[in-house]
């Protein structure tokens, strides 16, 4: 392989290192800014993630404001773990909806991956039912 070619896919590859660190920071101040909007408490102080109140409102705001407005659910397995946990704890006298189960599923059906709003709320609704739980 003469040096002109590796050095084109050396450039390449860089290129297109460089655009995926931009779309990633992109998306992860999306990400934040979404954050930092779904965790603002009504007039009357409650949380409301569609038809789902959070109750455990000023510990998430202050887990999501030391963790710089980062997703807490980026491991799949993790996340299907409580899900499995939510939707299991019928078993301990304990009602599923409590936990956000219907919402989670909501969100777990939709693309969660392309829209980042939804993700946004299963990560809050994740949390909140975790807080629950414990």
């Amino acid at each position: 392989m003469s040096k002109f070619k590796i050095v084109k896919i050396t450039m390449f590859t860089c290129f297109l290192f460089l655009m995926y660190t931009e779309l990633h920071a992109v998306e992860q101040s999306d990400i934040s800014q979404l954050l930092k909007q779904q965790l603002q408490t009504s007039e009357k102080g409650q949380l409301m993630i569609g038809h789902s109140e959070i109750s455990t409102i000023s510990m998430i705001q202050a887990y999501y404001q030391q963790n710089n407005y980062h997703l807490a659910w980026k491991n799949q397995a993790m996340l299907n773990r409580l899900f499995t946990g939510i939707k299991q704890s019928y078993s301990l006298g304990l009602s599923p909806q409590d936990y956000h189960l219907t919402a989670i599923q909501e969100r777990l059906k939709s693309n969660i991956n392309s829209e980042l709003k939804s993700r946004v709320q299963l990560d809050i609704l994740m949390t909140d039912a975790l807080l629950r739980l414990v």
